[in-house]
């Protein structure tokens, strides 16, 4: 009987035990579960972040092919008044291999190469060459024009300058060098239209302003030729053969200190420039020539 009575107790006091095992689990089991599992994290390795899939626009777009310079460049030496332009440069993407352009180029760039080592007549061949592969390729004409003027074979230079003119008519330093060969054969009518057409094409360009000053100054225009060469000196200020030009335009006018300024400032930047030298000469022998034939006059009586 007495076993009997005691069996609720049993069930109160197994109760009792799990209560507190419950407790004594959270209070001090689950925190140290959290916390080793906090340390594991910790210790283990950091996953590198995956980068973000690149583009078409940032990641495969094809590189830009850069600027290729223009074929045959002209490397005639330039006289103190007139200067000669080189091909334009184009930006474009080489031409398929195999393709007809792209043999015309190779012989072009050959026969730059032949022009600057000075074997002339083997680079007209590749020229001639060229034309057979591109025959409507200005930029090939306009090179042999400058192969055909450094030879001496002034007709054909023309020639072929007018045909790179026809092909293309903004081809302003096709105009240029043409104007220039129109200058030493004193046929202005022809060169001086042409070299104002480089100057609107090229309204930046220094040479052009000079070139067109020099066809001026040889029709004894001096003073357009001045103004044309003082655009030049603004547009490049250390532009030496258009401050002697300058300078000669100045003295012709009779202005003798601005063309000594001008010469000055020439040799200030070339000192041994010969030109420049002999025209600065004759401006200060004009200068002596003008004070002793124009004496100053005498002061009013009783001046001091």
């Amino acid at each position: 009987m007495s076993s009997k009575k005691s069996a609720p107790k049993a069930k109160h006091g197994n109760a009792a035990a799990r209560s507190s095992g419950v407790v004594v689990f959270i209070t001090v089991g689950l925190p140290m579960i959290v916390l080793t599992g906090l340390i594991i994290w910790m210790l283990l390795p950091a996953r590198p972040i995956a980068p973000a899939p690149s583009s078409p626009a940032n990641g495969n777009r094809a590189q830009e092919s850069p600027a290729s310079a223009a074929p045959g460049e002209s490397r005639m030496p330039a006289s103190t008044a007139m200067q000669d332009l080189p091909p334009k440069g184009e930006p474009s993407t080489p031409p398929p291999p195999g393709t007809a352009k792209e043999k015309a180029t190779a012989l072009v760039n050959e026969g730059a190469r032949l022009f600057e080592e000075g074997r002339t007549e083997e680079a007209m061949a590749r020229y001639e060459k060229a034309l057979e592969y591109s025959p409507e390729d200005e930029d090939i004409f306009f090179s042999r024009g400058a192969v055909y003027a450094r030879a001496g074979r002034i007709s054909e230079a023309i020639t072929n300058y007018l045909r790179a003119i026809e092909i293309f008519p903004g081809y302003a330093e096709a105009k240029n060098n043409l104007g220039n060969l129109y200058v030493s054969l004193k046929r202005f009518d022809d060169a001086i239209p042409l070299l104002e057409s480089v100057i609107e094409l090229r309204p930046d360009t220094a040479s052009g302003y000079n070139n067109l000053g020099t066809a001026l100054a040889r029709q004894r225009k001096y003073a357009e030729a001045a103004k044309r060469f003082d655009e030049a000196v603004r547009l490049q200020p250390d532009y030496a053969e258009a401050l002697v030009n300058l300078g000669v335009a100045q003295m012709s006018l009779g202005n003798l200190q601005k063309a000594t300024n001008s010469l000055n400032a020439a040799l200030k930047l070339r000192p041994d420039m010969p030109n420049a030298l002999q025209a600065l000469a004759k401006a200060m022998n004009a200068s002596r020539t003008a004070t002793t034939t124009n004496p100053v006059p005498p002061g009013p009586s009783g001046a001091k």
